[in-house]
């Protein structure tokens, strides 16, 4: 469990490096990427069945 939070941690520290020096238009390029990634992937996967809890917490963490 230490060693899974470390590797988190470090990839997470290392992720946050290599935007730092990204200009704008490269963020929104990456964004963009990622936005398709995210589209291609529920078009792959049927939409999970939501329960009413479901659904209560979605809609307490916006």
């Amino acid at each position: 469990m230490l060693l899974r939070f470390l590797h988190l941690a470090l990839s997470t520290t290392f992720a946050f490096i290599r935007l730092v020096p990204m200009s704008d238009r490269e963020k929104d390029l990456e964004i963009l990427v990622l936005r398709h990634q995210v589209a291609v992937q529920q078009r792959a996967v049927d939409r999970p069945q939501l329960t009413w809890p479901d659904r209560a917490l979605l809609e307490c963490s916006t």
